[in-house]
């Protein structure tokens, strides 16, 4: 067994996280430059992120006399594609490519309403959009909208729309045909069942 050279994971972070998910437990072990297990306790061991920040959890922590740390709250809020990498001064970092996903939809709200004053049978302009997000702001790709209105009249158009990778459902071409007041919309979603007006 040569002297300490590098980190390792010995028990991999998942590959893909939701959001505000804890990660399932980890470990980091202490090596030596040919893979052998180096048995040191009190090695400072840190773990960062690319990009971003963490939502929560023990990110410094130091070995056990095995030369191995557990990591077992961590937490990130924020989608996107992250390396995670465990690092301690003098030796060769572990990476870790992790992915987070969007968590459950629980907010649904409109970007843009309808124009206040419009002509009958006149397109919308601008556009009406909604968006749909999860418990941290993370948008949610593909959940179907629907869109109402609210009143005697006729919403015509496509009143069903999919949000983007953004987040937001775009409905172009939405138009009421009889004169009134007082018209508003409303967005829904099913699964989960969200609304907004």
């Amino acid at each position: 067994v040569g002297a300490p050279a590098k980190l390792m994971y010995t028990t991999l972070p998942p590959s893909t996280v939701t959001a505000g998910s804890t990660f399932s437990t980890f470990v980091v072990q202490v090596e030596d430059q040919f893979s052998n297990l180096i048995s040191t306790g009190g090695v400072s061991i840190a773990l960062a992120l690319n990009t971003g920040s963490f939502g929560s959890g023990t990110t410094n922590t130091v070995t056990d006399p095995d030369g191995s740390s557990t990591f077992f709250d961590i937490v990130i809020n924020n989608v996107g594609t992250y390396t995670m990498t465990a690092n301690s001064l003098g030796l060769t970092p572990a990476g870790r490519v992790v992915t987070v996903v969007a968590a459950t939809a629980t907010n649904l709200t409109f970007v843009q309403q309808t124009p206040a004053v419009t002509n009958a049978g006149a397109v919308f302009s601008p556009v009406v959009t909604v968006k749909v997000t999860d418990q941290f702001n993370n948008p949610i790709n593909n959940m179907p909208v629907i869109i109402s209105l609210n009143g005697a009249g006729t919403l015509n158009g496509t009143l069903t729309r999919n949000t983007a990778a953004t987040g937001i459902a775009t409905f172009t071409g939405l138009s009421v045909p009889t004169p009134g007041t007082g018209y508003s919309l409303t967005a829904i979603t099913t699964s989960p069942a969200l609304s907004a007006t």
